[in-house]
């Protein structure tokens, strides 16, 4: 999405720079792909690498997002804001292009599902949590995590706030962009950029979201920007041709470091083996240190980030 937009800027003239950050040792580093662009476009490019020692950065951003916000791009998003900052003080990003024109591999999903009669597609609420979850707490799970003091404030329904946003009348795969432009972008993935990005006096244009593009592509039947199998076909269309094909050809991966990076169990012993959650009667000590014993690495960055926030707010 990123590399679209440079290839826009280049046919109205603009030379833009562009900023990126990568992870230690990793082949899918988001840092490569960028330099491949910048060195097609001839533009001044700047990177940063980050290793095991950037997760520091989390504590940092319990301050920054005000909220325990569980996205495991936060810190790289931050990282990436702080570069550009350095150097400019406006940036194109590329958010909104998955949700309008199919990205995720989770649309694809779901009407691959439906075309094989798979009764679980006819439940898009359950489909949708299931799929947005990395390390779910459904509520069995949340039950078990949380003090047994507070179990009378757990929702009968955990995914409530996804049902409350359904729209029946759409089309179903319509239905769940519109959910991720609500839930997922709306609720999570624009929170994380714009306070990334003002942390450091930067500030984040997304062009994908332009209503006239946005209400454009709603306004179409979804077989004209949908086929099976293929991400963003509208899109891809468009570029075929004018970017390196190792981008082009390049399987969705979201902002993420490697899973590796999450999976620093020593970072979460460190923090967590001395929760204030625990001490404070809001978890439950015994199914945090089952989290830990597990190595549940997906699950313990969401109770670290509610950690760290707890800290610096309610302590």
């Amino acid at each position: 999405d990123s590399s679209a937009l440079v290839l826009y800027l280049d046919r109205i003239g603009y030379r833009a720079e562009t900023f990126a950050v990568g992870f230690e040792d990793w082949p899918g580093s988001e840092h490569r792909y960028a330099e491949l662009v910048a060195e097609q476009f001839g533009l001044e490019h700047r990177s940063r690498v980050l290793g095991p020692e950037s997760l520091a950065l989390a504590h940092r951003l319990a301050w920054t997002y005000d909220e325990p916000l569980g996205d495991i791009s936060t810190v790289p998003t931050f990282a990436v804001s702080h570069l550009a900052s350095r150097r400019v003080k406006a940036v194109l990003s590329g958010e909104g292009a998955d949700e309008i024109f199919c990205g995720y591999t989770w649309q694809r999903d779901l009407m691959a599902a439906r075309a094989a009669g798979d009764p679980a597609a006819d439940d898009l609420v359950s489909f949708y949590a299931g799929s947005m979850a990395m390390g779910s707490f459904d509520r069995p799970r949340l039950a078990g995590l949380l003090h047994p003091d507070l179990h009378s404030h757990l929702p009968d329904d955990p995914w409530w706030f996804y049902r409350s946003l359904v729209r029946p009348e759409l089309p179903p795969l319509q239905r769940m962009q519109w959910l991720d432009i609500r839930a997922f972008m709306g609720e999570q993935v624009l929170t994380k950029v714009d306070r990334a990005s003002m942390a450091n006096s930067l500030e984040v244009r997304v062009p994908f979201l332009d209503p006239e593009l946005v209400e454009l592509l709603f306004g179409f039947d979804p077989e004209v920007y949908f086929r099976p199998g293929q991400q963003k076909a509208l899109l891809r269309a468009n570029l075929a041709g004018r970017l390196p094909e190792a981008i082009l050809q390049r399987t969705k991966q979201g902002f993420v470091g490697p899973d590796s990076y999450y999976q620093n169990i020593a970072w979460y012993r460190g923090l967590l083996g001395d929760s204030r959650l625990v001490r404070d009667g809001v978890l439950h000590g015994p199914a945090v240190t089952a989290l830990l014993a597990a190595a549940d690495h997906w699950r313990l960055w969401k109770v670290a980030v509610l950690e760290l926030w707890y800290r610096e707010w309610l302590t």
